[in-house]
């Protein structure tokens, strides 16, 4: 950023703090097939998933092959996040917030992948359409995900308070 021009250097800063500001559908085309494409692939990892969830052992002990299997949920979680961080910067929080959020939703002991997406999406799109005058979404989603994390440390510390 120090030898880039001045238009240059503001498109950096901009995405660094992560923004969909002038973001067109056209542009959106290639993404959302990506991560359409990356959902399907991923529907059949479930099971394996939930499986490794228990154990290396365990899993390898139902029929899992562990390390292929590992190696297919990296790359179908890694995939489309890259994508995306490349596309609108690195919108943070939403990552972090998405699946904690999904499991208190759904009650489960683990968020599942697609309903982790699905409020990740949901995250995402109310942070734009807050922020879409006013500040770049990755600003609004660290507000809110900041928030969202300081009462879930506050929540913790108070369970062990208890236990305590």
């Amino acid at each position: 950023m120090l030898t880039a021009g001045e238009q240059s250097a503001a498109h950096a800063a901009v995405w660094g703090a992560g923004s969909l500001n002038g973001t067109t559908w056209e542009q959106t085309d290639t993404g959302g097939l990506l991560v359409t494409l990356v959902m399907c692939a991923s529907v059949p990892l479930y099971r394996p998933m939930r499986q490794m969830e228990l154990g290396d052992d365990s899993a390898r002990a139902s029929g899992v092959h562990v390390e292929p299997v590992r190696l297919a949920l990296v790359l179908t979680g890694v995939g489309p996040t890259a994508a995306v961080s490349a596309f609108a910067g690195p919108i943070a929080f939403v990552a972090l917030a998405a699946p904690r959020i999904a499991r208190h939703l759904t009650g489960a002991s683990a968020a599942a992948p697609f309903t982790s997406a699905l409020v990740g999406a949901l995250l995402l799109s109310a942070a734009d359409h807050t922020g879409q005058n006013l500040l770049p979404v990755g600003l609004v989603t660290v507000v809110l995900g900041g928030g969202y994390l300081l009462h879930l440390i506050d929540r913790q510390t108070r369970l062990s308070a208890r236990r305590a």
